[in-house]
């Protein structure tokens, strides 16, 4: 089950578990993209009985269980839940007011709870596996990224103490940190880039590395 796989690093994770032959469960609020995924799933070889496809706002507070009554109905069983799904705001703590903070929160942190807290009980009883999408932001203290770092450090303790909940139930619960991915959401062009974190020495200097983008996870 994909959270967000409509684009980014929830489209290839679902590419990739298709590819070796995965059920994959892609959610997103995108529902042209989301097919578009399903397509390219579907054209390198997999059945499309192997393909679910939910389009929702996970702003919704029944989002959760849509998603996961809609996995389970299918597919009859969860395995595996890829929370994916984040946005990145990035200005100064004096510029940035407490709508923001609460944006990256709720999209951020609230979401993944909520999803994996309501997949979980699948989970349990297959042994399966949580991943986190998180990023070097968490650990990492980036200026200008404030509210978003604090949104990947909740990500990594949730991931943490959930692990050692899990563990006796046979359940991994793992956070993976991204570092700098260049996608389509974040910035237009090179240029914006060397503009919003040109004044961050490392960021600058890693856009010769990369071909797309800024923090993200």
């Amino acid at each position: 089950m994909l959270i967000s796989a409509s684009s980014g690093i929830g489209r290839a994770a679902a590419l990739l578990l298709a590819k070796n032959n995965y059920q994959v469960s892609l959610t997103g609020r995108n529902l042209t993209a989301l097919h578009e995924v399903a397509g390219q799933i579907v054209n390198a070889g997999s059945a499309k009985e192997n393909v679910l496809v939910t389009a929702v706002e996970l702003a919704n507070e029944e989002a959760p269980k849509l998603i996961v009554d809609a996995t389970v109905q299918k597919f009859g069983r969860i395995d595996t839940l890829i929370n994916s799904a984040g946005i990145l705001r990035a200005g100064p703590v004096l510029e940035s007011g407490i709508e923001v903070f609460d944006e990256l929160m709720n999209v951020n942190v609230r979401s993944l709870v909520r999803l994996t807290r309501a997949a979980l009980p699948h989970i349990i009883s297959t042994k399966g596996t949580v991943v986190n999408v998180s990023s070097i932001n968490g650990p990492c203290p980036f200026p200008n990224v404030t509210y978003y770092c604090m949104s990947k450090s909740a990500v990594d303790q949730f991931t943490k103490c959930l692990a050692l909940e899990m563990a006796p139930n046979g359940v991994r619960v793992n956070a993976v940190w991204t570092r700098y991915l260049f996608l389509k959401w974040s910035f237009k062009t090179e240029s914006m880039i060397l503009v919003e974190y040109g004044s961050i020495g490392r960021f600058s200097a890693d856009l010769q590395h990369f071909e797309y983008q800024g923090p993200h996870g």
